[in-house]
């Protein structure tokens, strides 16, 4: 299914975000294995995109799109985007910790589950809350979000 063109701005930003997630997964498994010369800079790389391009995305999500959603009298979206909450969240808190821990490009738990967090909640995401929000949005509550989203240059 084609997504509606007001939410593929947001669909682009987690191809970029699913990248890095791949990466992350194989620095940690590389370390892991003892190869710790592959991949040496998923991790910086990672921690150099995340508060610019992946805190805009997560702030135009929460600002544009959430809102509009939140009034809506369905089970199925109410759930997705509780669950969306709260992975920004866990993003926010991964990414601090990741941020915060002692040569971060070594260490695997913190690496894995910020790699986790990314994948499931961009999956959960494209497969549940924007089809939900196709779903129950009409075409100028759609057209509004197209163009506020602009400001955010996601």
């Amino acid at each position: 299914m084609e997504r509606h063109e007001a939410l593929r701005p947001f669909s682009r930003g987690h191809q970029q975000v699913l990248i890095h997630a791949r990466d992350l997964r194989w620095r940690a498994t590389y370390v892991e294995r003892g190869d710790s010369d592959l991949a040496p800079h998923a991790v910086s790389d990672f921690l150099a995109f995340a508060p610019e391009h992946l805190e805009r995305h997560l702030t135009a999500e929460e600002r544009v799109l959430f809102p509009r959603l939140e009034s809506r009298d369905d089970a199925e979206l109410s759930a997705a985007l509780e669950r969306a909450k709260t992975a920004h969240t866990d993003i926010r808190a991964a990414l601090t910790t990741l941020a915060g821990v002692d040569d971060p490009a070594t260490n695997v738990p913190a690496i894995r589950r910020m790699a986790t967090l990314l994948d499931d909640h961009i999956r959960d995401e494209e497969r549940a809350l924007f089809p939900a929000a196709e779903r129950v949005l009409g075409a100028d509550e759609l057209a509004a979000i197209d163009a506020a989203i602009d400001d955010y240059a996601i």
